[in-house]
């Protein structure tokens, strides 16, 4: 596997990092009341998001394998993080939505199989 591959595969996991711990924040807490879990939501969600997005601005900039790599993400490093803190308070709410939404498209679909 080459450096580049490498550096493309955690880059990838990073990008993807806030979605799956969002999925999971969200599987953790789908029992509590409707008021706990939109603020749980939009609480971790906006922080894991924020996180996720340093962590991949970081190692996007310090592990680079080539220049040009380098100067990209240095490039879009200050606007990446402004439009993540700027969504941030809205993406945990977002996945709450669409994760409840989801969740009732399945049971929709379970039930109709049966009848």
């Amino acid at each position: 596997m080459s450096e580049t591959t490498l550096y493309d595969a955690v880059c990838t996991l990073l990008f993807l990092s806030p979605f799956i711990l969002t999925t999971l924040l969200y599987l953790t807490i789908h029992r509590q009341t409707k008021g706990v879990k939109q603020f749980m939501m939009t609480l971790g969600g906006g922080m894991i998001l924020v996180f996720s997005v340093y962590l991949l601005n970081t190692y996007a900039i310090d592990y680079a394998p080539n220049e040009a790599l380098r100067m990209q993400a240095l490039e879009s490093d200050g606007v990446s993080m402004l439009f993540s803190l700027i969504i941030a308070p809205f993406f945990g709410y977002i996945a709450l939505f669409v994760l409840d939404g989801l969740k009732y498209i399945l049971l929709a679909i379970e039930k109709k199989k049966y009848v």
